[in-house]
């Protein structure tokens, strides 16, 4: 893991939006599982600049495990506004 690189565990613009429902599927788990999204500004415009033809919704980071805050995802998605590549090459606007 690069030192610049940010992880979206400790970031500030990552928002939990919303929870599965509980049934019976996942009642013997924590919880349902939770929606991570990025909540930055330039999340959208980077996210199509970067990956143009991906089928994931823009700004969508990960799950979390169930009942859980912080999504799965180590780092930060390669369309992440925050990183260094982003931020210094043409993906920027």
């Amino acid at each position: 893991m690069n030192k610049e690189t940010p992880a979206c565990r400790t970031c500030g613009f990552m928002q939990l939006t919303g929870r599965a429902k509980i049934t019976r599927n996942n009642s013997h788990l924590k919880g349902p599982r939770g929606d991570c999204m990025c909540g930055h500004p330039k999340a959208r415009y980077i996210f199509e600049k970067v990956c143009p033809r991906s089928p994931r919704m823009a700004g969508f980071i990960g799950y979390t495990a169930p009942g859980g805050k912080l999504p799965q995802i180590k780092t930060c998605p390669k369309w992440c506004p925050l990183r260094p590549e982003n931020q210094r090459g043409g993906a920027h606007g």
